[in-house]
């Protein structure tokens, strides 16, 4: 919420109000929530499982009681 604030403030006080500026930054916001957090959670699935774990050793196994356990 500070970070949000902070932005609000800045704009406001450089009288960046425009219909440009709400704009960009409403795609700026889209292009982070359906772009890049999603391929960020993507590769980090995808690095951990197909890079990490087999160079280590160490995978996922899903136990009897149905919770992951680390298999060494």
């Amino acid at each position: 919420m500070w970070v949000w604030g902070r932005h609000y403030y800045f704009f406001r006080y450089y009288g960046l109000e425009d219909i440009t500026t709400i704009v960009l930054n409403t795609l700026l916001l889209f292009l982070v929530l359906f772009y890049v957090y999603p391929l960020k959670f993507l590769v980090s699935v995808f690095l951990v499982n197909i890079w990490i774990n087999p160079l280590t050793g160490v995978g996922n196994h899903v136990g009897s009681a149905g919770g992951m356990q680390v298999m060494k």
